[in-house]
């Protein structure tokens, strides 16, 4: 893996090194050439799901329900990229139960889960008291039928977006949910030397790795 890491940041430019202390663990790091420009893009609706960088006018406490990990980490990668809180839970039972404790603008809620599916917790969330009960709910399922998204909005979900997760379609929905453009689309251009460091760790050093270099076009 770290061949192949080394190789892919020498084909774009980079460098990549390796800092170890006995006992304690590593740091990984590579720098590439990339920097962020300020203009947006412009784009036909045929065209912006195509978009991979995004900023973010301001940061949100997101909640994720969904009982897959792999879910869970595209999902949390994606939206604190662009500078959101995200908070994750499995059930659509502990949802509601984080939802009561904590404040969150958004919920991003799988469908099939163990205790609770994502509709059951939806009609309970849209019960409960005061303000909480209208927080917009983003249906997130590889089941995508139209008959489905159907009970989904009767449920009290306001949107839907489909598995496998796409990052531009997930900000958008986002986007048309709380009815404010937080999210935009801008352009790399080449300019500047920035510096990652990945902390050596038992999961997903391989995820983080590929994700970083997806970003900026490896």
């Amino acid at each position: 893996g770290l061949a192949i890491a080394k190789q892919l940041c020498t084909l774009l430019g980079g460098t990549i090194g390796v800092i170890s202390q006995s006992g304690r663990g590593s740091n990984f790091w590579f720098t590439l050439e990339y920097s962020i420009g300020e203009e947006q893009e412009t784009m036909s609706n045929n065209t912006k799901n195509t978009i991979k960088h995004f900023n973010s006018k301001r940061s949100l406490k997101v909640l994720v329900v969904d009982d897959n990990f792999i879910n869970h980490a595209i999902l949390e990668n994606i939206l604190r990229e662009v500078g959101h809180e995200v908070f994750s839970v499995e059930t659509g039972l502990t949802a509601i139960e984080a939802l009561q404790k904590n404040d969150f603008d958004l919920i991003i809620m799988d469908i099939q889960m163990p205790e609770m599916d994502g509709t059951t917790a939806t009609r309970l969330i849209r019960k409960l008291p005061g303000s909480r009960s209208n927080i917009p709910i983003v249906a997130c399922t590889a089941d995508a039928t139209e008959e489905n998204f159907q009970d989904y909005t009767r449920a009290g979900m306001n949107a839907m977006v489909i598995k496998p997760i796409n990052k531009a379609e997930l900000l958008y929905v986002i986007n048309d949910c709380l009815k404010e453009e937080i999210h935009f689309p801008f352009v790399l251009k080449k300019g500047f030397v920035s510096e990652f460091t990945v902390h050596e760790g038992p999961k997903d050093n391989a995820q983080v790795l590929e994700n970083l270099l997806k970003e900026i076009g490896g």
